[in-house]
């Protein structure tokens, strides 16, 4: 178990030197100690940004999949993020900035206040009713961004590039914005680790161990779709972080929130990073977006998921 923590602290250093030092320009370490404003003012603050992000999306997974017991619940599945990107992309064409973070996680809110509302019949949530739900509204979601992108006129190009997935707009301005919010509400969630141990058991456990489990679960789904929608506001849609990571961790570490919650934000941080890293020195001179990394690498383990989950239902 120690080797296997250890591990992952080893890939963030891994990727903290590797995402610092490669890119487009070479820095000497004298460069850097003299103040280089590429390593300092580009490389640094970005490198931060997706540590955060990273974290933030891979907490939120981790969150969501416990909440409604399902092992495809994230942000990107359940139309949370396409949500925040609408509310993202209304706030930018009314040129309303300042309010980025709130109308994008107002988006997020009623995106999957109407996925729960499409899921739920007779009065019981069917699980996969919500992930279908979730891919469904995200599709109009993402038809409806395609319509409003229209409306930025030469911004366009620059827009598409951001809902892919884009930390080439870290800056530290944007780092101070949306950090405390990220950092506050991973604080609170964390402070639930143990109730939702209990809430994966199922609500009438969960209640005879003295856990309001319908009040912590309508608190944990804010706290997820608030990191979800700053995530968003910030760094545009990535996929899959929420996704494949939770799943790693329970894997190699355990399933035990105690530990999954604050390890799935190491690993989902260095994950992120590693993949903007790759998005950026992969075909130089031109930037990939990282969402496009992270679509094709999780992709395959979401397929995984959908054959095992068929092939457990069938034995």
């Amino acid at each position: 178990m120690r080797i296997r923590k250890f591990s992952i602290f080893l890939f963030l250093l891994f990727t903290l030197f590797f995402s610092l030092y490669k890119g487009p320009v070479k820095l000497t370490l004298e460069e850097i100690l003299n103040g280089s404003p590429i390593f300092w003012q580009v490389r640094l603050p970005r490198t931060v940004h997706a540590l955060i992000v990273g974290a933030s999306l891979a907490i939120s997974g981790s969150v969501l999949q416990a909440v409604f017991r399902n092992p495809l619940a994230e942000p990107y599945f359940l139309g949370i993020s396409s949500g925040a990107a609408v509310g993202a992309a209304i706030s930018t064409l009314l040129k309303t900035n300042w309010s980025l973070e709130l109308t994008s996680f107002i988006g997020a809110i009623l995106s999957f206040l109407l996925v729960y509302k499409v899921s739920v019949y007779n009065g019981f949530l069917s699980t996969e009713r919500l992930l279908l739900s979730g891919i469904g509204v995200s599709a109009f979601l993402s038809a409806l961004i395609g319509f409003l992108l229209y409306f930025k006129g030469n911004d366009f190009h620059g827009l598409l590039f951001w809902l892919w997935g884009n930390l080439g707009i870290s800056s530290w301005n944007n780092i101070i914005r949306i950090t405390p919010v990220l950092v506050i509400s991973s604080i609170f969630i964390l402070r639930y680790s143990q109730e939702l141990n209990l809430i994966l058991w199922g609500d009438e456990h969960a209640s005879q161990m003295g856990v309001d489990s319908i009040k912590i679960k309508k608190e944990l789904v804010i706290l997820s779709s608030l990191l979800a929608a700053v995530s968003v506001s910030s760094s545009g849609i990535i996929g899959f972080v929420g996704l494949v990571i939770p799943h790693m961790v329970r894997l190699v570490i355990s399933p035990d929130h105690r530990k999954l919650l604050p390890f799935s934000a190491l690993l989902g941080g260095s994950f992120l990073l590693f993949t903007d890293t790759m998005a950026r020195i992969l075909i130089p001179p031109i930037e990939i977006p990282v969402g496009i990394i992270t679509a094709l690498l999780g992709s395959p383990f979401f397929i995984y998921l959908l054959i095992r989950g068929k092939n457990n239902a069938s034995s």
